[in-house]
């Protein structure tokens, strides 16, 4: 990841990362037991050039996971 992409996923505004949904300990797909959504990360879009300078403009989906006991936040 080049510090142009990096710079990329730092300005999507939070209103654009949109939630994904996982199943919970009650094996329900996005709730929990109190009926409250469980997400574990989020996804959006960004728009990058690859290869270089000359390279070709892409669109590239970025996952942010949400941290877990002992871990900081991460995008992948």
């Amino acid at each position: 990841m080049d510090a142009d992409l990096q710079k990329a996923i730092a300005a999507v505004p939070e209103d654009v990362w949109a939630p994904i949904p996982y199943r919970s300990s009650t094996a329900t797909l996005g709730t929990d037991k109190q009926a409250e959504p469980v997400c574990g990360a989020d996804v959006a879009e960004v728009r990058d050039v690859v290869f270089g300078k000359n390279g070709r403009r892409v669109r590239i989906i970025v996952r942010r996971m949400w941290p877990t006991a002992g871990r900081p936040p991460a995008v992948r």
